[in-house]
């Protein structure tokens, strides 16, 4: 799959930085390493790495936060424009989603496993780990040529979909400027999953921190602005440009001056290891796709479904969709354009804690220390509990104020988001668990399972299950088709459940080498993790 450093000629030693270890492991670190029963460890390192997923998961969740606010701003600005341009927009920004941006994020998905497991690694960690971003970006680049090919010549197939004329073409002109954005987002989401394998974790975070409020003024001038700068509908893709170009650049010199430090690799003086083994980034980023779009999609066909239900019951599941979809969207790390609202923010909790564990996971797998990696994914089983039951409870509580927030002028609206919420509620315990240990199957280096499970559960299960309850028998309509979700969420969870306690744990624990993605000689003993893994608190390592 890929060289093997210890009989390779490509890799050579290490140098100061990347042989940095501990000599004595820390209390968080400590490990037995003769437990007698892996699968049902002492509560003290659970807690510990629970800890550890808090510290991961807060910095990530500002960074979806303060990236959906990219084209949210935007989305702001030009609805003061008239109605139109709005539209327009909306259907400029979901196409870029569904068709670009979700593709990135999917094969850039891949690195949680890759990067993570292989920085950790016996012998030349960093620069392997360097190595797999290497090829990821190349397969990244592949498709946004392919991707920009398609956003040019957008048009006809708006054309061919029966898009009004004007909205049409006024999307395919602000596609072929978004278009521009997809390098720097692609940089943006390839190098923040390298650093996220070395715990740097907040600088995403800082990088936004100081984009957001530029994007902010881009917006407003290229939009709204006085005339020197006033761009008018063309300036909400210009300011979104500008602005992921230049989180992809700013992240991408960091990146590189980290590089520099820690070393020039072997691999480098036969290039042809960079692009001549592709195939594992390739099959797991198109698992990490298939998870995303499965899921995605699924959302789209239940809307379409909605629309045979009547006016009230297509208004009632726009509006659910708004607190939901939304909030799922930007989770996994794309932009979305709809209103939001507070639980957002408790609904990253988990979707946080999810993309945190696949980096520890990958980290400590690629350590040789699975049973702390066994700690990790109980850790991360009790996040999706806890994170899952407050998003529960805030719905619950918070159920007809949220429908009345939407829609305070229809009364019957109001009753059946009223009435579809409660299922809605039950959702959020059983996609929240599924969706931290799907972070941990990412880090044990087998994203395909969890592809597998989305599909069987979404499609096989899911959809004919809400399609039925909601048309045939007993006819609940749209709570019908929320019920299905159901299924397809709770029986996708108890897949995870099972497939990674009963079948990837044990095996982990008994034939460890299976799992590592990078090294295909696993060691020989427990290492030390570098420094700035040891905590896993996410700091900035100084330049």
């Amino acid at each position: 799959m890929y060289p093997d450093r210890k009989t390779s000629s490509l890799f050579k030693p290490v140098n100061d930085l990347t042989a940095k270890s501990c000599s004595s492991l820390t209390a968080l670190e400590s490990l037995q390493q003769h437990e007698t029963n892996p699968l049902i460890p002492p509560l003290r390192p659970i807690a510990d790495e629970f800890v550890v997923l808090l510290r991961y998961a807060v910095p990530i969740i500002g960074t979806h936060l303060l990236e959906n606010t990219l084209m949210l701003v935007s989305m702001v600005w030009v609805g003061h424009l008239g109605t139109t341009e709005l539209a327009a927009m909306s259907l400029a920004n979901m196409t870029l989603n569904c068709s670009s941006l979700s593709v990135v994020v999917g094969f850039a998905s891949a690195l949680e496993g890759l990067c993570s497991q292989a920085y950790t690694s016996e012998g030349d960690g960093p620069h392997m780990s360097t190595l797999a971003a290497f090829r990821t970006t190349i397969i990244v680049a592949i498709l946004v040529c392919l991707q920009s090919i398609l956003l040019w010549n957008i048009l006809p197939i708006f054309c061919f979909l029966r898009v009004d004329p004007v909205l049409a073409v006024m999307a395919a002109r602000a596609l072929r400027l978004l278009l521009f954005a997809l390098p720097g987002y692609a940089t943006f989401e390839i190098s923040r999953r390298w650093l996220q394998a070395q715990a740097i974790i907040s600088l995403p975070t800082a990088i936004l921190l100081l984009i957001s409020p530029l994007n902010a003024i881009l917006s407003y001038l290229f939009i709204c602005g006085p005339k020197p700068f006033q761009l008018g509908f063309m300036g909400a893709p210009m300011s979104t440009v500008i602005s992921f170009n230049l989180m992809g650049f700013s992240s991408l010199m960091y990146s590189l001056r980290l590089a520099i430090r820690q070393g020039k690799p072997g691999w480098i003086q036969n290039p042809r290891v960079v692009y001549t083994q592709l195939g594992p980034n390739f099959w797991d980023g198109l698992s990490g796709f298939a998870t995303l779009a499965s899921e995605w999609w699924f959302w789209e066909f239940i809307g379409f479904a909605s629309a045979h239900l009547g006016h009230s019951a297509l208004a009632a599941h726009s509006i659910v969709v708004t607190i939901t979809t939304e909030l799922w969207a930007t989770g996994m790390g794309i932009n979305n354009n709809m209103d939001t609202d507070g639980i957002e923010v408790l609904y990253q909790l988990s979707s946080g804690a999810g993309l945190g564990v696949a980096a520890r996971c990958g980290n400590l797998v690629g350590a040789g220390r699975t049973r702390r990696a066994v700690d990790a994914s109980w850790a991360a089983l009790m996040a999706g509990v806890v994170f899952g039951s407050l998003t529960t409870l805030f719905i619950l509580v918070f159920r007809y104020p949220l429908a009345r927030l939407f829609s305070s002028q229809d009364e019957e609206v109001t009753a059946l988001v009223g009435k579809v919420l409660p299922t809605v509620a039950m959702i959020q315990i059983p996609d929240s668990i599924r969706s931290t240990l799907a972070g941990v199957i990412r880090g044990a280096g087998e994203p395909k399972a969890s592809a597998l499970m989305n599909c069987v559960g979404y499609y096989i299960l899911g959809l004919p299950m809400g399609l039925f309850l909601s048309f045939s028998y007993p006819g609940l309509g749209l709570l019908g088709l929320w019920l299905g979700m159901l299924v397809a969420v709770g029986s996708t969870t108890l897949t995870s459940c099972y497939y990674l306690f009963n079948k990837l744990i044990p095996s982990l624990m008994r034939h460890p080498e299976q799992h590592r993605l990078i090294i295909s000689n696993p060691p020989r003993h427990y290492q030390s993790l570098p420094e700035e893994i040891q905590g896993g608190y996410g700091t900035l390592t100084p330049l």
